[in-house]
């Protein structure tokens, strides 16, 4: 370094001649030694997706490794999927009608200072949903209007939620708390291969009398109960299939339903709006439908929605069976 600042120190001196120096010169040598990129956490997740409902399964597994960089972060995986899934697929749905050309919607996260941060942007027409009504707890469930649980589930499950329009473009912001008291930009993000949310994704054993239908949804029957467990997630992606499985069993004459959410690592409004639709379906035929089962994340959404208030959800499918055929 010494030998290459000599250097251009010389270029200068041959260039300048017999000229008189005018002023101090001060020279600055850097060296640039290169980084390794997997010693090296990704600080800021930036990722831009067009205005379509596949894109954002991919959104969310790219911010799901984001996150689990840091430990303190990943138990909250679910709980951000399930706010990315119910905002953007509202951004989707309902920012830009009649419009069918290509829209871009920027979703950037950050994890510091013992909070994960994300934000969402898009251009569609103007919309703050912090301005949508809560929906009415005190009504059964099979008596709501359909709507309103997204952002409801959103802004109870995080800690701060804010929204600005800024040079025409919709900014929703959301934070949630860690639980670690450790700022997590003072940790060194972990190198674990796998997220708490990619082992929740692992295969599960099958069972001798299981009959798949569909890609992430399996039925049996248990006496006269029809069981519908749907696998890894329930959410825009899931919740057609799930939706259509539903109501071909209703369809049929099945009056006994289990819908068991064991498997599942989240579920957003999207999928609560399915289990409305089937629980109004089965009231107005004489039916019954419990829910059994899932992680502290599925229950608290359910617990927020109502569900739990309702009778409609037992902790083991042992009792689930037993609930729903009490009903008969």
């Amino acid at each position: 370094m010494v030998d290459r600042l000599g250097e251009v120190m010389q270029a200068v001196r041959t260039f300048a001649g017999e000229a008189p120096q005018a002023d101090d010169i001060t020279m600055l040598g850097l060296r640039y030694h290169g980084v390794t990129p997997s010693d090296v956490a990704a600080l800021v997740f930036r990722q831009t997706i067009p205005n379509q409902l596949m894109a954002i399964p991919d959104l969310q597994m790219a911010f799901e490794q984001y996150v689990a960089q840091w430990e303190a972060a990943k138990p909250h995986i679910p709980t951000l999927n399930m706010a990315l899934d119910d905002l953007l697929n509202n951004v989707v749905q309902y920012a830009f009608p009649n419009d069918p050309t290509e829209h871009h919607i920027e979703v950037e996260g950050e994890v510091r200072d013992a909070w994960v941060i994300f934000t969402i942007t898009d251009d569609g027409i103007p919309f703050n949903p912090l301005t949508v009504a809560p929906p009415d707890l005190s009504l059964l469930l099979h008596e709501r209007e359909i709507g309103g649980l997204g952002i409801h589930l959103v802004r109870s499950m995080f800690d701060e939620v804010s929204y600005h329009r800024h040079v025409g473009r919709n900014v929703l912001t959301v934070k949630k708390k860690l639980a670690s008291e450790t700022p997590t930009s003072m940790v060194r993000p972990g190198k674990s291969g796998v997220s708490a949310f990619e082992v929740e994704m692992l295969p599960q054993p099958s069972r001798p009398d299981s009959k798949h239908l569909g890609k992430n949804i399996e039925s049996r029957r248990s006496g006269t109960v029809m069981i519908v467990t749907p696998q890894a997630r329930f959410d825009t992606n899931s919740a057609p299939e799930v939706e259509r499985i539903l109501m071909n069993h209703i369809g049929q004459g099945e009056r006994q339903i289990v819908l068991d959410l064991s498997r599942i690592s989240y579920i957003s409004s999207i999928g609560l709006r399915v289990i409305l639709k089937a629980v109004m379906a089965m009231t107005r035929t004489d039916g019954k439908l419990v829910l059994c089962g899932g992680n502290d994340h599925v229950r608290t959404v359910l617990q927020l929605s109502g569900a739990l208030m309702m009778s409609l959800y037992a902790s083991t499918l042992e009792e689930a069976l037993s609930d729903v055929q009490e009903a008969r």
